[in-house]
């Protein structure tokens, strides 16, 4: 077996549990998923990363202690994700998006989870 194969094995079950992990603490609101083609990843002032789909709609992710009423996520998290969604938009492959609809305790769509979709 391959150096690269062995070690892309060992990061499935980190990646799986990651996942698994952002759903801790979630907010009472039901998630919803949505298939998105990803136009633009940015940071605005929030500090938070935000995520424009090519039909307009847009998702955040708020940075530890800057969320007020938002599920907040931890700044390797953050990072994580927009790694995943960068490969996902350069390749030209959809995201899978796990998010709480915006509402009245959170006024935006906030990102639960990203996944690549099949």
């Amino acid at each position: 077996m391959s150096k690269t194969f062995a070690r892309l094995l060992a990061t499935i079950p980190a990646t799986s549990l990651l996942y698994l992990l952002s759903f801790v603490g979630t907010a009472q609101a039901a998630p919803t998923v949505k298939n998105c083609s990803v136009q633009s990843i940015q940071y605005d002032e929030g500090p938070r990363l935000f995520i424009i789909c090519t039909d307009g709609t847009q998702f955040y992710s708020f940075l530890n202690g800057s969320a007020g009423s938002c599920q907040s996520r931890s700044l390797d998290t953050i990072k994580i994700w927009e790694s995943m969604l960068m490969s996902i938009f350069l390749s030209g492959k959809h995201a899978s998006l796990t998010y709480e609809p915006a509402g009245a305790a959170c006024g935006v769509n906030a990102l639960y989870a990203v996944t690549a979709a099949q």
